[in-house]
């Protein structure tokens, strides 16, 4: 519990467990409260019974933040998709070498054939005049 409207307040106590605190009084009429979890239970929450001793009648806001398992999702899904593009990226280069080799090589064969077969036929003419 942090004195004021959020953490770089004075920190005026931490508390853990289920056991109810003793009073914490705040200088101004703003506290700040953040609720952490270890995640070691199967369903995480919290539950707050609040009392508030003041002059005036005073309406309490209670605003709670799910951002970090919200972020978590984010990046995760974000890793995925950067990773699956990546491996899609790879995959279709290798394709594309293997058939430009593939290529290449069959016009080579092609060329090698023509060659000698030219060649052959000149000979055989030759020989044969």
């Amino acid at each position: 519990i942090y004195d004021g409207s959020n953490w770089a307040g004075n920190l005026l106590t931490t508390l853990t467990g289920d056991g109810i605190p003793g009073a914490v009084t705040s200088s101004g009429n703003v506290i700040y409260l953040v609720f952490t979890t270890d995640h070691s239970v199967t369903y995480s929450g919290f539950r707050v019974r609040w009392t508030a001793v003041v002059v005036v009648e005073v309406m309490v806001v209670v605003v709670v933040l799910v951002v970090v398992q919200v972020v978590v999702v984010v990046v995760v899904v974000v890793v995925v998709v950067v990773v699956v593009v990546f491996v899609l990226v790879v995959v279709v280069v290798v394709v594309v070498v293997v058939v430009v080799v593939v290529v290449v090589v069959v016009v080579v064969v092609v060329v090698v054939v023509v060659v000698v077969v030219v060649v052959v036929v000149v000979l055989v003419v030759v020989v044969v005049i």
